[in-house]
């Protein structure tokens, strides 16, 4: 344990392994084997899966429209979501390759119809750049 610069000591003949846990914990397990006769990459097989919360929705306006001509796509994603965690969603959902991320908080505004007044929510949108050659079909 090095946590705070504080190590056991070993004494003759002991292992680096803390004395009062047994070797047999610390070992690691091993994978399980992988199925015979699996023969597709690791990208098709996430097609599909992607990491559920993360993405909510394509973010489909004129100006994102116009960007995935030049392979910008726009998504509404969870208030949590980081960079990371877009991207391997992404990812695994459509199976393409992603190349940058980009993130706005749009924060709440206020709107008003006569005397009511009210707010329309803010949201997180993501701007995904993709791989050169590759494109996600929104249907």
């Amino acid at each position: 344990m090095a946590l705070f610069g504080f190590k056991f000591k070993k004494k003759k003949g002991e292992t680096a392994t803390a004395p009062s846990e047994p070797a047999s914990k610390l070992a690691r397990v091993a994978p399980p084997p992988e199925a015979p006769g699996r023969t597709e990459t690791p990208r098709t097989a996430m097609a599909g899966k992607g990491i559920p919360g993360v993405l909510i929705a394509p973010h489909i306006t004129e100006k994102a429209t116009s960007g995935a001509s030049h392979g910008w796509y726009s998504f509404r994603v969870a208030r949590h979501a980081d960079k990371p965690t877009i991207k391997r969603a992404v990812e695994g959902r459509y199976g393409v390759r992603v190349l940058r991320v980009r993130v706005v908080n749009r924060q709440p505004r206020p709107i008003r119809l006569g005397r009511t007044e009210g707010s329309v929510p803010g949201y997180k949108n993501a701007m995904v750049k993709l791989r050169e050659g590759e494109a996600i079909e929104f249907s």
